[in-house]
């Protein structure tokens, strides 16, 4: 056991230094395009009703995840649950390379709610991969708005194949559940065991139970209007963050913005997608039309509302489940072995 722990914490200090080498590096190239006194002066001119509004809505959208996880889990856990642990999530992913903190989400269902943890993180999943949908329904939005480099347009279309293709692989599971009793079970008792096979596959179980509401069509229509919505107020947001800059500045600005961050966040072994998130919002907004300055202006206020988002959240989140800031250290740097292994696994 003492190996298997060593070899953990080995591996989570090497993808920590790996990560801050790349987001430093991406980092550093963004700052060498910065003309200080054009940021300063469109940061000084900056309109913060804008920004404030930008804020609140973006706060308030946050809250929309947790309910739609609840959904998700056919109603098992209680509202505070869902959103405070999905809060302390998110703070904790930060921080932490993996998204680490989706782990945290359900580990923190489990306590609260008692709720498997192969089912709470099937369902977290579930959910990243109905935003990705979402995601690209806005990128769909934004190709019909405004006309887009073909690097866009081709990165847009292959990760739409990729979500179809995941949410049919997903569709098409959820309606295995008494297979792997039947078929799957008997192969693997030859192999494994009785044991082992039954622990297998009492966990594809929960996994699947994870995946209910794809067994029943009004409840998934309805998760899917709470996503719309989501990603209705997530380009408001954008809308608002981007107005506070350019005061004459289209809608679309806001679709755009949306669609760029979302790519950026969609890198998920950068702690707080550090990097990749500047430069995908700095490369959306120059192509749309504007300059190099005024996007990277756009960059500075929109990983401010990020900060301040998160970590408002967080601490919500963290009052509601009775977490201290040393217990959120501890987990995230010391994390049981065996499920951040199978969260690792998940990810990769």
């Amino acid at each position: 056991m003492s190996q298997t722990v060593s070899r953990s914490r080995t591996r989570r200090w090497f993808f920590r230094l790996l990560t801050a080498a790349i987001g430093l590096a991406a980092l550093a190239f963004l700052i060498s395009r910065i003309d200080p006194d054009a940021l300063g002066r469109a940061l000084r001119e900056a309109d913060y009703r804008f920004f404030a509004l930008s804020l609140i809505t973006a706060f308030t959208s946050q809250f929309l995840p947790g309910y739609r996880w609840r959904i998700l889990l056919d109603r098992r856990a209680s509202y505070r649950t869902c959103w405070s642990a999905t809060f302390v999530g998110n703070f904790l992913s930060v921080f932490t390379p993996f998204r680490m903190g989706d782990v945290a989400r359900a580990g923190l269902l489990r306590r609260s709610d008692k709720v498997p943890l192969t089912e709470g993180l099937t369902t977290v999943l579930f959910g990243q991969l109905l935003d990705l949908s979402g995601m690209m329904l806005v990128g769909l939005v934004l190709v019909a708005l405004a006309p887009l480099p073909d690097t866009l347009n081709r990165l847009a279309f292959v990760l739409a194949l990729v979500v179809l293709g995941l949410l049919g692989t997903l569709y098409i599971v959820a309606h295995t559940e008494g297979v792997w009793e039947t078929h799957i079970e008997p192969i693997l008792r030859r192999f494994l065991g009785v044991g082992p096979a039954r622990r297998i596959v009492g966990l594809i179980r929960n996994g699947i139970e994870g995946l209910r509401i794809l067994r029943r069509p009004p409840q998934f229509i309805y998760v899917i209007a709470l996503t719309l919505f989501f990603w209705s107020l997530v380009c408001l947001a954008g809308w608002l963050l981007v107005r506070s800059l350019v005061p004459d500045a289209a809608p679309v600005f806001g679709v755009g913005l949306a669609f760029a961050a979302g790519i950026g966040m969609a890198t998920p072994w950068l702690p707080g997608s550090l990097g990749t998130y500047e430069l995908s919002v700095a490369f959306g907004m120059t192509a749309l039309g504007l300059s190099e300055e005024m996007a990277l202006a756009i960059v500075v206020m929109l990983r401010l509302r990020f900060v301040l988002v998160v970590v408002g959240t967080g601490i919500l989140g963290m009052w509601a489940q009775g977490m201290s800031f040393n217990a959120l250290r501890a987990a995230a740097e010391n994390p049981p072995v065996e499920e951040s292994t199978a969260i690792e696994e998940a990810a990769i």
